[in-house]
């Protein structure tokens, strides 16, 4: 089962040659404890005919997310993704 976090702002520091981003790890994520295969997607579409004007993918990653407490809520913010969120990635 996969989800999509969107990164709300990054850093690209020349000295390192590293983008710097947050990935809040929550909701869906850490609603079991194990594996979780992780993969950023850095793009931006051409407004004018909805292609990519750059797409960059990272190789996938693991990681693991450990037995912790139960605290599932549908309605917690963490767990809905809204609908106008969903278009902008069409």
């Amino acid at each position: 089962m996969g989800h999509i976090y969107f990164i709300p702002y990054y850093d690209v520091t020349k000295e390192t040659d590293k983008v710097i981003f947050p990935w809040l790890v929550a909701g869906p994520v850490t609603a079991a404890a194990g594996p979780v295969e992780i993969a950023m997607r850095f793009y931006r579409i051409d407004p004018n005919n909805k292609g990519y004007l750059f797409n960059l993918n990272t190789l996938p990653a693991t990681s693991y997310v450990l037995d912790t407490l139960d605290v599932i809520n549908p309605d917690n913010e963490n767990f809905i993704i809204p609908s106008e969120d969903i278009e902008q990635l069409r």
